[in-house]
């Protein structure tokens, strides 16, 4: 076979061997779109989220306190509000109270030791359950670099279309930690063990 002759077909098997190299990268990219009409992925509206802290203090009292959302990341399927993954941060330096000193003592090596571990996370593992009016995001706690397994009782408490038209969905979560499984042990007797965390985030 003249070389001319043999021209088109070495064309032809270039052509399938591009053909071939570029099939499964046209796979990835549908399965990557696929699964971004699949799920959702929301931030966070910081201005319009946050996280309370509660603390009973000489048995009869309960100090109340805040502490400020950095970064919140929700993953839901598209099809429910019922996340599939959530991660959170916060920002141990911000803890308030509402009383200076009490202030300075929650962000010392007392409490949070902020200066040394300025974020508190958390991470889910599981959730269970699958109506939005009640579920459980189950996962675990990191404080002062300790991490320990702790538990959400969580809903969905409205959907809403923003002003930047984005939907918004609003979830309010309540779960419990005792601090001493985080080696906080300072004024026991007087400061309760058992915190209660009540969150409020706006996902958009």
């Amino acid at each position: 076979m003249s070389p001319l002759r043999a021209l088109p077909l070495a064309i032809t098997a270039v052509a399938l061997g591009t053909a071939v190299a570029v099939l499964p990268a046209t796979g990835a990219r549908a399965a990557a779109a696929v699964s971004a009409r699949t799920e959702i992925t929301r931030s966070a509206d910081l201005a319009s989220s946050s996280v309370s802290l509660t603390v009973s203090q000489l048995f009869f009292s309960r100090v109340h306190g805040t502490i400020a959302i950095t970064s919140a990341s929700i993953v839901t399927p598209a099809a429910t509000e019922v996340p599939r993954k959530v991660d959170v941060a916060l920002d141990a330096v911000s803890t308030t109270s509402g009383d200076p000193q009490r202030d300075a003592d929650l962000r010392s090596g007392k409490f949070f030791d902020a200066a040394r571990y300025p974020t508190v996370t958390f991470t889910s593992d599981r959730i269970v359950g699958t109506d939005p009016a009640r579920f459980t995001i189950a996962g675990n706690l990191t404080i002062k670099g300790i991490s320990r397994p702790i538990s959400f009782e969580t809903r969905v408490t409205g959907t809403s279309t923003g002003s930047d038209g984005k939907q918004h969905v609003r979830y309010v979560a309540v779960g419990s930690f005792r601090r001493s499984a985080y080696g906080i042990t300072y004024a026991r007797g007087i400061v309760g063990d058992n915190v209660t965390l009540h969150v409020v985030i706006d996902a958009v």
